[in-house]
């Protein structure tokens, strides 16, 4: 959530973890943040504003890390002063996890949970905290210290155009946290890192059982494929011009961010029913067998996520809409579509739609089925639904044995 508090918390651009934590500060920025990083805000990217309109996983190791040097971060890197413990947790994290939240307000059930996942416990104060952001401030630290027990929080403001030598050095940072946490912003700065050795250390935290996530932009990276906004430039890529042609030239596609066994052929939205990005995923959908990404008889899955909402996806691949979540997720699976060309408009296969809406409601990733209501949607974009017609479908709920 932005947060209105006045004032901001001073970077220092040496500050590490590993090192001594200076003094704690009671303000609390706004989670885009201010100085020291200008965030231009652009409607056609996944930030907190408010629109225009508009190697595979396996189990964690047991094995707890071990007391190591301080690491000193490169001049371009702004790191906030380190707050809680300037000691490294060594134990290792109970997960893995995953935090897939929708931006706008945020979720404060989710970053308890994920505390308790990887310290497996409520009481046990455990587990460092990273906030990775392009643009902004420090508005997380603050907030996270004092929400749950985490051992420590910090945020890191990395430039878009950084040597792969200083994103090393982030990288080895990294490795020593249990939580690693995407603010929003835009998603055209952090497919930037693609292959780089700070994204292959958010790929370890995961496999050695810290979570990971991220909200808006911060969700965009999260699945196999992502919408990169590379393209749009300031263009904002709508449910109406994604479907009136869902090759047009402000679309375009990173994959292969991350590689997490659960969202193999996943590809994620937020902002989802506030920004009306219904139609809009199912054109991403559509278009990543259209671009031979994904082949039958596979299927693509879309997982659109509405502001003020969050989905926890655990060790196992189940994943549960956050307590206090005030949206819906959307998980939406599809195959090739029936219409796909450059130049003309889609037209989806049905699309198998499952909404999460209510607590306690989940969706499996690995069995393929959820609790909530299940129903069948079509996408025409030269005959486009109702505006509210795809969240508004009353149906029965699914079932999961």
């Amino acid at each position: 959530m932005a947060r209105a508090l006045p004032g901001f918390l001073s970077f220092l651009s040496l500050t590490i973890l590993g090192a001594c934590a200076g003094p704690q500060s009671q303000s609390r920025d706004t989670r885009k943040g201010a100085a020291p990083v200008a965030a231009q805000v652009d409607p056609s990217q996944d930030s907190t504003a408010a629109p225009k309109d508009d190697k595979p996983s396996g189990p964690p190791q047991d094995t707890a890390k071990l007391p190591e040097a301080p690491i000193i971060l490169p001049a371009s890197v702004l790191a906030s002063t380190r707050l809680g413990s300037a000691q490294d947790d060594v134990r290792p994290p109970r997960g893995p996890g995953m935090i897939l939240m929708g931006g706008g307000p945020d979720v404060d059930s989710a970053f308890v949970w994920a505390h308790d996942t990887i310290a497996g416990d409520a009481q046990t104060r455990a587990g460092d905290v990273l906030v990775i952001r392009a643009t902004g401030a420090d508005g997380y630290d603050a907030y996270l210290n004092g929400l749950a027990m985490f051992s420590s929080v910090q945020t890191l403001v990395i430039p878009r155009v950084i040597s792969t030598s200083d994103l090393a050095l982030v990288g080895k940072l990294v490795d020593r946290a249990e939580v690693i946490f995407f603010a929003g912003g835009n998603q055209a700065d952090y497919v930037a890192w693609k292959d780089s050795e700070l994204m292959k250390a958010v790929q370890r935290v995961y496999q050695r059982g810290g979570v990971i996530g991220g909200t808006s932009a911060g969700l965009a990276i999260m699945g196999a494929f992502v919408f990169d906004a590379v393209s749009a430039g300031t263009a904002n890529v709508t449910t109406g011009t994604a479907t009136l042609d869902p090759f047009e030239a402000a679309i375009s596609f990173t994959r292969g961010m991350l590689n997490i066994p659960f969202l193999k052929n996943v590809i994620t939205d937020s902002h989802f029913r506030q920004r009306e990005r219904f139609g809009r995923l199912a054109a991403f959908m559509a278009r990543q067998f259209a671009d031979a990404a994904i082949a039958a008889p596979s299927l693509v899955t879309g997982l659109g996520v509405d502001e003020g909402t969050a989905v926890l996806l655990d060790k196992n691949g189940k994943g549960v809409l956050a307590p206090g979540s005030t949206g819906a997720a959307y998980v939406m699976k599809s195959a090739a579509a029936t219409r796909i060309a450059r130049g003309q408009s889609l037209l989806t296969s049905a699309l198998d739609v499952i909404k999460l809406d209510a607590v306690g409601q989940y969706y499996d990733f690995v069995k393929a089925c959820g609790t909530g209501a299940r129903y069948n949607f079509t996408v025409d974009g030269a005959n486009l639904y109702a505006i509210d017609a795809p969240y508004t479908v009353v149906a029965n709920p699914g079932t999961c044995p």
